[in-house]
């Protein structure tokens, strides 16, 4: 049984978990950009591997810009000033994570199965 397809979705999904919960970490960044991760076949078709790593170039919301910077710059309100917000959209961002979480499983089991399968080989053997 080849096992490389599955080791090889493993480590591609392990990147999108991590970028998924970078996006989420600093959801409350000012000027941050999620990121998304981009997916290709893997070698000789088998398999799946990162294929890019990208920021969204959509913007984040405007939001009043933090009262201690502002005074210290010498203005009286937030009022004054607006920073842009993170783009980050925690629904899309939970929804990727169940998928990555389903998909990371679902080739953990493939793994299991395979280790189990060798096993059952050598015992027959032995």
């Amino acid at each position: 049984m080849n096992i490389s397809p599955s080791l090889q979705a493993l480590d591609a999904v392990a990147i999108q978990l991590m970028v998924t919960a970078n996006n989420v970490a600093n959801v409350n960044t000012e000027e941050f950009r999620a990121a998304r991760v981009d997916l290709e076949d893997g070698y000789h078709g088998q398999g799946v591997r990162v294929a890019d790593i990208r920021r969204r170039s959509d913007q984040g919301p405007h939001i009043p810009d933090n009262p201690e910077r502002l005074a210290a710059a010498g203005y009286a309100t937030a009022a004054e000033g607006w920073v842009q917000g993170s783009n980050t959209d925690l629904a899309v961002e939970l929804t990727q994570l169940m998928r990555e979480e389903a998909t990371y499983t679902a080739n953990l089991r493939v793994m299991r199965t395979a280790h189990e399968m060798a096993g059952n080989i050598i015992e027959l053997t032995a």
